[in-house]
């Protein structure tokens, strides 16, 4: 159940295991839902990435720091299913009941993850071991 960035070719995992790499997008999140609102990496799978980048682009309502979005999921496994909806700033008090300021004032304070902290690429010689200690 955990994931490992492959390292391309003579991939263990991948010549061992037959894995096949799928892409997973990260982004910094600004969790407002959470008792205490805090950022948050999404680790989002291609589906997830085409709606935040759609939403992103759209002309009537990107860029994504324009407004606020509402993500949820439904399903497991291949049945996952995402939804983004939109969350204008004047609608955050009356359908979360957070204030505009205090969320301004939380993105200015947010500090962000860096790629160095969240991604950790595992060296070729754990990979062989991990891949021969699951192929027995």
């Amino acid at each position: 159940k955990k994931s490992f960035i492959c390292i391309g070719d003579e991939c263990p995992l991948c010549d061992i295991l037959g894995d096949k790499p799928r892409g997973k997008f990260l982004f910094n999140v600004l969790a407002l839902s959470e008792e205490e609102p805090k950022v948050q990496v999404l680790t989002a799978p291609p589906s997830l990435f085409r709606l935040i980048k759609d939403a992103h682009e759209d002309e009537r309502h990107g860029p994504l720091d324009k407004e606020y979005y509402e993500i949820s999921r439904s399903g497991t496994g291949p049945k996952t299913q995402h939804k983004l909806a939109l969350m204008k700033s004047r609608d955050l008090e009356e359908e979360w009941n957070i204030k505009l300021d205090d969320a301004k004032g939380l993105e200015a304070e947010a500090v962000l993850f860096t790629v160095s902290e969240i991604v950790k690429e595992t060296p070729r010689l754990e990979l062989l071991e991990l891949a021969r200690s699951l192929s027995n």
